[in-house]
């Protein structure tokens, strides 16, 4: 009976153990699938496991776990899975620290949208492209770290309504947005717009169209660089804090209502290389009171500069006609800007270098005159100064075949001749004195 008792009570405990080695951890909150992939929830940490995609959502609600989205503060993508869905996190507003596995390749839309308590992320830098919205409205987050040299495909507003310091190939820069207009590309630090690339600008129907239109009453200096040949329609449009513009060399067109409605814009230079202005350009930059035109006269429409009252200045190299100084929609008031003549005192020429006699050159248009007054135009060849002779020194230089004279200034041989000697068996040369056998060190000038 005894030997019954021990044997049963061994058998319980030996169940009970199996028992609680199959049971699931109390730790867990719940579980499932979602799309290719898996989730689990343990205490305010939600990890999603597995291989593949995710699944898309269409609003923050479809999400399995979006009873528990006011608690989870910790989210952490397996490195199995590669696509992070639309709406996946959206509204986590206690989500503050987020891990992705190295082969996420897809942000979705809005996947973390809302996200208010997230101060900062870590890109992998398998990632191709962030969808529109992905971080909107998450307020806190001040850094993104990608891991890649260069920024992926980021849709237009990934980033809106937030600017978080963006650190990728070893720059940072904070973004509000990036993407592409045409054949270029911009980036929004701050207040200052940058648009970079080689080509044309894309342009738009309307102001409202553009994709930085959302900031338009922060946007205080436009850069343009180097290589982008053309502004589109709009793309300045109603920028109402802009008041620095710079644009490039290669600049050639500035589109339809380009800078319309920049009301705090109060200079503009336009490129010497900018051939054509499009109507209602510049409309109703009520406070633009410069207009510097570095080249020829373009061609502007009658309308470029519609409700626009401001100074308009080209330089005094170029030749406008009277039909080219017109108001052009608004009230232009043109002037030449004068030349600034800047004497230029006569330097004496070497046997090397040529001097100039005294003139005055223009440090405007760089026109060289001979007058203080600017009356008598001349050239750099007219005023130019002879070479002096060479000062040959009266010391032979020489070498095993050949003696010269040598310029104290510049160095430079008189003719090279050879040596002579009275018979086969002089060893002195009678010009020079050179020694036969004795090598003396060849110079070269």
């Amino acid at each position: 009976m005894k030997k019954l008792l021990v044997a049963l009570i061994s058998a319980a405990m030996i169940l009970a153990c199996a028992g609680s080695a199959f049971a699931e951890p109390a730790d867990i909150i719940a579980s499932g699938r979602c799309g290719a992939a898996s989730w689990t929830l343990v205490g305010e940490t939600l990890t999603i496991s597995g291989s593949g995609a995710m699944r898309n959502y269409g609003n923050r609600t479809e999400a399995p776990w979006n009873a528990y989205k006011d608690d989870i503060e910790t989210v952490v993508i397996g490195p199995g899975v590669t696509l992070i869905g639309n709406y996946a996190f959206s509204g986590m507003t206690k989500l503050s620290s987020v891990i992705l596995g190295e082969n996420v390749t897809t942000i979705g839309i809005c996947a973390f949208s809302d996200c208010t308590a997230l101060q900062g992320i870590t890109i992998p830098a398998s990632v191709a492209t962030i969808g529109n919205y992905a971080f909107y409205r998450c307020t806190s987050l001040t850094s993104a770290g990608f891991e890649a040299d260069t920024l992926p495909s980021v849709s237009e507003k990934a980033f809106a309504s937030i600017s978080p310091l963006v650190s990728v190939g070893g720059e940072s820069y904070h973004i509000n947005l990036a993407g592409s207009v045409g054949a270029v590309k911009w980036t929004l630090d701050g207040g200052t717009l940058r648009i970079t690339g080689i080509g044309n600008m894309r342009g738009y129907g309307n102001k409202t169209q553009v994709p930085w239109y959302e900031y338009a009453d922060e946007i205080e200096t436009v850069v343009i660089g180097y290589g982008v040949t053309g502004i589109g329609n709009y793309d300045f449009a109603g920028l109402t804090a802009l008041t620095s513009v710079t644009l490039p060399d290669a600049l050639s067109k500035i589109g339809t209502c380009a800078f319309s409605g920049c009301s705090s814009l109060t200079e503009i230079t336009i490129p010497s290389t900018v051939t054509a202005i499009d109507k209602y350009a510049f409309n109703a930059c009520k406070k633009l009171q410069t207009i510097s035109f570095e080249g020829d006269a373009p061609t502007i429409d009658e309308r470029a500069f519609s409700g626009v009252r401001a100074k308009a200045e080209y330089l005094c190299a170029m030749e406008w006609s009277e039909e080219e100084l017109d108001d052009f929609g608004g009230r232009l008031t043109w002037r030449s800007v004068s030349h600034n003549l800047v004497l230029q005192e006569q330097t004496d020429s070497t046997c090397k270098v040529h001097g100039h006699e005294e003139h005055y050159e223009c440090s405007v248009c760089g026109r060289l005159y001979k007058d203080a007054q600017g009356l008598e135009e001349t050239t750099a060849a007219e005023i130019e100064l002879a070479l002096l002779p060479h000062s040959y020194e009266d010391t032979w230089q020489e070498n095993s075949g050949y003696h010269w004279h040598k310029c104290s200034v510049c160095g430079a041989k008189d003719s090279t001749e050879a040596h002579v000697y009275s018979s086969q068996n002089d060893n002195s040369c009678n010009i020079c004195g050179h020694i036969k056998g004795i090598e003396m060190p060849i110079i070269e000038f």
